[in-house]
């Protein structure tokens, strides 16, 4: 396999500039596997966390490092993988000590990636280690998590190396035994009337050795499982939920992978709302001496949601409910003062002297009498008094003013600011003004016909004085006149 095209991340570069700022190392926790390559509109340092939300994850076992470059090893296994898997993107991630602000740390993109084979029978493991290269000037010391497990040779080995502590011919016990042996048999017949002495003395540093080797075994035995002890504690705490096992039955504190459909397991959130094949299950069950119980469900699925639920004899089943973090509530909140900003609502009394800055929408009311000497700027009619103000901010290149003068007959105007600019205020007309102005109209027209007929009535009545009406010039010219006649065309 040949991963060449490898970098720190963005991310994993603020990591280690707050790991300098804050004094607290770095702790490098997850190899992630994806099978896709890097999009298109993206660079291999620009990858994020969310970019890996379909990669298959292991624990980082493993982590060393030197000035220019460091290496995170990890064991992956095929168990529960019903197809290959191309390892086109490794993806390692890391947080700091006390902060559980996961990031992508760095990326490895394979020219010739390695395979994750199926599984056929029983799964097998393989340890790739990844090496990338970074600068550690601020000598920062990378780490894994603590609770991260110790393989199976590491547990044979260490036990092979006591047992040959106690027992074996190479063995310091038995050495001494032979020791003593050759001892008792070194003794001749010069010393025979010693012997008896030196014959008990003999048995006694046999019985000695003896006591000792007991006290080696019993000395051994408790500081290999005291080992031991420590050891599985150490030791990766996820099980492999069996499907079909029902989640209220669980009566072990623990951490499970739920790898496969969600409905092979009974007890799962139900309405389709768990659409991820590979989820982890935290369980914390607590029994009181008189029988009380209580059981804890935290669900973690690949697509970072997060599930809780919890049974107990006093409380009763709540029933699978979504977490909402601390960033969705700060969301909220910030949606929510975003609507009021824009919400036409009633904010009081205007807040400035000068209408061009009262940009804020809502409603406004003056306050001042029709006698007070205060007078806002850029008002429409230059007055003072009761007044209101209705604004509304489509946007910064775009607000609406609108402009009631509650003194002067509830005049009414409006404007607008375009991209900076005010527009000058305009009048608006009611439904009575236009009704007004009709009314004016029907009357004048009646006094104009009215007018018309009278000098109609006086023309004839001195026809002496040579005065004739005509409806149209074309009347005027097609008619014949008396000299000195004078014609008015009716228009």
């Amino acid at each position: 396999m040949k991963y060449e095209n490898k970098s720190i991340t963005s991310d994993g570069e603020k990591l280690l500039a707050q790991s300098v700022a804050n004094s607290q190392s770095p702790i490098i926790d997850k190899m992630l596997v994806l099978n896709t390559d890097i999009p298109l509109e993206k660079t291999i340092d620009s990858l994020t966390l969310n970019d890996f939300s379909n990669a298959i994850s292991f624990d980082v076992n493993n982590v060393s490092q030197n000035d220019n470059s460091f290496t995170a090893s990890a064991v992956i296994s095929n168990d529960g993988i019903n197809q290959d898997y191309t390892a086109k993107l490794i993806g390692v991630t890391g947080f700091l000590n006390g902060n559980d602000d996961r990031k992508l740390f760095s990326v490895a993109q394979g020219s010739d990636p390695f395979v994750i084979e199926k599984q056929d029978g029983t799964p097998v493991t393989l340890v790739p280690s990844i090496t990338t290269g970074f600068s550690n000037s601020q000598n920062v010391q990378l780490t894994v998590k603590n609770d991260v497990y110790v393989t199976h040779d590491e547990l044979e080995t260490l036990k092979s190396d006591i047992a040959q502590n106690i027992s074996g011919p190479d063995s310091t016990v038995s050495k001494n035994i032979a020791q003593a042996k050759t001892d008792a048999n070194n003794y001749t017949d010069s010393v025979k009337d010693g012997l008896q002495k030196n014959i008990d003395t003999t048995n006694q540093r046999v019985d000695n050795v003896h006591d000792q080797l007991g006290s080696d075994i019993a000395s051994a035995k408790s500081e290999l499982s005291g080992q031991i002890g420590e050891l599985s504690d150490k030791s990766l705490k996820f099980e492999q939920l069996p499907m079909g096992t029902k989640l209220v039955d669980i009566t072990k504190s623990g951490q499970y992978i739920l790898d496969g459909n969600p409905n092979n397991w009974e007890g799962m959130p139900d309405n389709g709302i768990i659409n991820s094949w590979l989820n982890i299950l935290e369980v914390k069950y607590f029994k009181s001496w008189s029988g009380f119980y209580t059981r804890n469900y935290v669900l973690t699925t690949s697509t970072s949601m997060i599930l809780t639920r919890s049974i107990s004899t006093v409380g009763g089943d709540t029933g699978w409910q979504l977490a909402v973090s601390k960033d969705d509530t700060n969301k909220l909140s910030d949606r929510i003062n975003d609507l009021s900003d824009k919400s036409i609502v009633n904010r009081g009394s205007i807040p400035v002297d000068d209408l061009n800055d009262l940009t804020q929408t809502g409603f406004y009311a003056d306050e001042n009498t029709v006698h007070a000497s205060f007078i806002l700027k850029n008002n429409p009619d230059g007055s003072s008094g009761h007044c209101y103000v209705r604004v509304t901010h489509f946007s910064n290149n775009m607000i609406k003013q609108s402009y009631c003068n509650d003194h002067f007959g509830s005049l009414n105007y409006e404007r607008y600011k375009i991209n900076g600019i005010w527009t000058n205020w305009k009048q608006l007309t009611t439904t009575d003004d236009t009704a007004a102005l009709s009314d004016r109209i029907d009357k004048a027209q009646d006094q104009l016909g009215a007018d018309i007929r009278d000098a109609e009535q006086r023309a004839n009545a001195h026809s002496d004085e040579k005065i004739k009406f005509f409806d149209s010039l074309d009347q005027v010219n097609s008619t014949t006149a008396p000299e000195g006649t004078l014609a008015i065309v009716k228009e």
